[in-house]
């Protein structure tokens, strides 16, 4: 039960900590190298917090379109644990120690074996595009011991799909004289997922706002909210909703804007990102690979006591 998980125990937070953490990844980054730096001007050559994560939303973008082109289909479920193992590793290190890329993909393995999706290794790396099958092979089953070190062995993701059908048939099943076939709010509800897949919705809410949330989505997109999704929360909430007590009506007025918020940050987290942005942050990355590769590793591999990092873009080929 997420009550009693893991999840929500540490892999919860608000968006202020969410950016403390990252801030403070970064910074450390940028310590454990400055001995190695001729000179502070260098720290320009380092992503900055924007940077590492427009850098790692981007990937996001990428491994969210892998994920839903994948052969065999994966299910959602599937492709929501990969996406919350990707984000999760990212608040345990930055995306120049260890390249989005082969983390990405990584994650996707991880998860199917995680959610009982059975696939060969030799199937899986047939859907990667980059590459040779074997070495991608070798890449990911390098890689695997270290994603699963940093999620720190907690591998449960509760995703908000089984909550959102429990909704639908709590919905059927507590307002019967709906008189449209709700069925028709399930594809809006899954693009609403998958547009939460892009951004931190998942490391913020519980599975069950985000469902309600998905559900809202879907009804204001078929133009049957906001009557019927109030009518539902009174009886998700078993309360009456002809009850003129005040707190009661505000028990849902306190659901409905926390089910507004999830929205807010999902539609708003989700905008395109710019192609010139894209562009300009690949010649910085391309810039700092070249500086780590022909400046900084020479010297921390000269220093015994402090061993190279992996390299951001080692096993990058385009």
């Amino acid at each position: 039960m997420y009550a009693t998980s893991t999840q929500k125990r540490y892999w919860t937070f608000t968006a202020d900590e969410l950016d403390a953490r990252r801030r403070a990844l970064n910074q450390a980054f940028i310590e454990r190298h400055r001995p190695f730096l001729d000179s502070d001007d260098q720290i320009s050559l380092f992503l900055n917090v924007e940077e590492e994560t427009l850098f790692c939303r981007i990937v996001a973008d990428t491994g969210i379109k892998f994920g839903k082109e994948f052969k065999p289909e994966l299910p959602p479920a599937v492709r929501w644990t990969a996406l919350m193992y990707y984000k999760r590793f990212y608040l345990k290190t930055t995306p120049l120690e260890y390249t989005p890329k082969s983390v990405m993909m990584t994650c996707h393995f991880l998860a199917a074996k995680v959610d009982e999706f059975v696939i060969r290794t030799e199937q899986f790396v047939r859907n990667l595009k980059n590459g040779e099958p074997d070495k991608n092979a070798e890449l990911i089953l390098k890689t695997e011991p270290k994603l699963m070190e940093y999620l720190d062995f907690q591998l449960t993701v509760h995703s908000p799909f089984k909550a959102f059908e429990g909704h639908l048939i709590e919905m059927k099943t507590r307002l019967p004289l709906i008189d449209f076939d709700l069925e028709q709010v399930r594809r809006p509800a899954m693009e609403f997922f998958d547009m939460a897949l892009v951004g931190d919705t998942m490391l913020m809410y519980t599975p069950t706002h985000i469902a309600l949330a998905g559900l809202k989505y879907g009804l204001d997109k078929l133009s049957k909210s906001p009557d019927l999704l109030n009518d539902f929360l009174y009886k998700f909430l078993d309360l009456d909703p002809w009850s003129s007590k005040e707190e009661e009506k505000q028990q849902v007025m306190k659901l409905l804007k926390k089910i507004e918020s999830v929205i807010t940050v999902v539609i708003e987290q989700s905008v395109p990102v710019i192609p010139q942005m894209v562009t300009v942050l690949q010649n910085k990355v391309k810039a700092w690979n070249m500086f780590y590769t022909t400046k900084l590793e020479p010297k921390m591999k000269a220093t015994p006591e402090t061993p190279a990092d992996n390299g951001a873009m080692s096993d990058d080929s385009d």
